[in-house]
């Protein structure tokens, strides 16, 4: 484990943590493509690019079925990192597309981010040289990028909305606790939505200094996340806080964004990595242990 540990804490990526990371990006985006193409039928509120173009061939059974073939064989060659170009061309091509498609129904899971991890990867290959740059490292730094944009503009956005004393108002805050956990009993009656609404607001009502300083502390990650950008290290820990405020944004506001937090937490954290390494571990360390025994 001390290995493990000293290999994840260091300020460089090894293939192997590139490749987790890859994998991961790859299965949620493909699994993505394959729900927005196969459930939803039709446009209502055309937005992003389908504003100005026409969408009504996106809708037909036939050119569903291209897309995700075209994305599948993109995405195949982008694992296999064959022509990384081109494949990462036709994923971005797909991802802005019908990720634009999955806004215009009406259903908005935020899948902006995923996307942009996909440009960014596609500019460093598009702008940097093997010659004369560190390929594998910089696609990963570029992705990284993107990820930080993301929660820098989402700090800069609530300072806009409410400037620097947006961490303040814990009435304000357990009135979004409120109307998050009510989205369930306005749907169905959920007496246990109606309960749960009414407790944890509670909660927030009970503890202001607490929740002002949690607060305060989401909107000072945010700003401060770029530093991030020069150390792995940092990446880790702050992986690691924003991962907790995101746990206590499901559990109080009802918000997942299961679109957004694993795509952020494969580039800050690559929890598939160090959870492949612990397996190998453990497998290499029973193998000697069965040695050693003579079985």
């Amino acid at each position: 484990m001390k290995e493990i540990f000293k290999k994840y804490w260091s300020n460089s990526y090894s293939i192997l943590e590139w490749q987790w990371m890859k994998y991961s990006l790859s299965f949620i985006w493909i699994a993505s493509i394959a729900k927005i193409l196969l459930l939803q039928q039709t446009i209502s509120y055309p937005r992003s690019i389908w504003r100005w173009i026409n969408h009504d061939w996106i809708q037909l059974p036939l050119v569903k079925v291209m897309v995700f073939i075209a994305a599948a064989f993109a995405l195949w060659q982008y694992i296999r990192e064959k022509d990384m170009k081109r494949s990462l061309t036709v994923i971005t091509l797909v991802s802005i597309l019908v990720f634009s498609l999955s806004d215009s129904y009406g259903y908005f899971d935020r899948y902006d981010l995923m996307s942009c991890v996909w440009i960014a990867q596609w500019v460093a290959y598009v702008l940097l040289s093997p010659e004369k740059h560190d390929i594998p490292q910089m696609r990963i730094q570029f992705s990284v990028q993107a990820v930080v944009g993301v929660y820098f503009l989402a700090g800069i956005n609530k300072l806009v909305s409410s400037g620097w004393t947006w961490g303040l108002s814990t009435e304000a805050f357990a009135l979004q606790v409120m109307k998050g956990n009510m989205v369930d009993y306005a749907q169905d009656g959920s007496i246990g939505a109606l309960h749960s609404a009414t407790y944890l607001s509670q909660i927030v009502l009970s503890y202001p200094v607490l929740f002002s300083a949690l607060l305060s502390l989401s909107l000072f990650l945010e700003l401060a996340c770029v530093v991030v950008l020069f150390s792995k290290k940092l990446r880790i820990i702050f992986g690691l806080c924003f991962l907790g405020m995101h746990i206590g944004i499901a559990i109080f506001l009802k918000i997942h964004l299961l679109s957004t937090v694993p795509i952020a937490m494969f580039f800050l954290l690559n929890p598939m990595y160090l959870i492949a390494e612990f397996i190998v571990n453990v497998r290499t360390k029973l193998i000697r242990c069965f040695i050693q025994l003579g079985l």
